[in-house]
């Protein structure tokens, strides 16, 4: 099941506050009985937290510069949209 997640940026101001109640709104259902208990349904949408947009502008490049981290990480799942970037940023570090 492929997660559906909510991007922000700055240049679009009303998404920052979107952002953060979602991001609220994540990290209680992440820590609470309530993730366990709504696994598989379409609540579980929830957890998912927001990403910024220039993270999943990065891990787009990423993944077509580095076809072995698109091959490790779906590009269209949001936990590894953040994989993908800092897997790069691990092999480049110097």
């Amino acid at each position: 099941m492929h997660s559906i997640g909510f991007m922000y940026s700055s240049a679009r101001p009303l998404s920052l506050p979107l952002a953060a109640g979602l991001s609220a709104v994540s990290s209680i259902y992440k820590c609470t009985p309530l993730g366990r208990l709504t696994k598989g349904t379409s609540m579980e949408a929830l957890s998912v937290p927001p990403l910024p947009r220039v993270t999943v502008a990065e891990a787009v490049i990423r993944a077509i510069e580095d076809p072995e981290s698109a091959a490790r990480h779906s590009p269209f799942e949001v936990a590894d949209i953040v994989n993908i970037v800092e897997d790069h940023q691990f092999n480049t570090a110097p």
